[in-house]
């Protein structure tokens, strides 16, 4: 694998994290329709809201190689359209390494860090997302 597909699952991978403390901060809270996650594309210059429902995550969630991106988004030669809708698309990792890093950094298969503030999970997720994906370019 190139140094470009490593970037790339390397970014999905820190919004995917993002996207678990988003999750975590929601927990608590009522019933709600929806929640608003980052969109987990590799692209580092993405700031994308997409709103789903906490069961649509949580089938996203089932398998580590799967991630929620808008459509426009999705990066053929990394990852193939599992499912999509007007909303957002599902994409899994291509068989070999995108496969391979989205598995090794599910944050599922270990401890999540704690959230820096669910009173406000928008701003940390922002703010998380602003300092990850400042990572070089690919």
């Amino acid at each position: 694998m190139g140094f470009r597909e490593e970037r790339i699952a390397e970014n999905e991978a820190v919004v995917r994290e993002i996207n678990e403390m988003i999750l975590q901060a929601h927990e608590s809270a009522p019933d709600i329709s929806f929640m608003h996650i980052v969109c987990e594309c590799g692209y580092e210059e993405c700031g994308s809201i997409i709103a789903l429902t906490k069961d649509e995550y949580e089938r996203i969630r089932n398998d580590p190689r799967q991630f929620c991106v808008i459509e426009e988004h999705v990066i053929q030669d990394v990852e193939a359209i599992v499912e999509d809708n007007d909303r957002f698309a599902i994409v899994a990792k291509r068989q070999g390494a995108p496969a391979e890093i989205a598995i090794r950094t599910d944050p599922r298969a270990r401890p999540l860090l704690p959230p820096i503030s669910a009173s406000n999970p928008n701003t940390t997720a922002r703010a998380a997302l602003s300092s990850s994906r400042s990572i070089s370019s690919y």
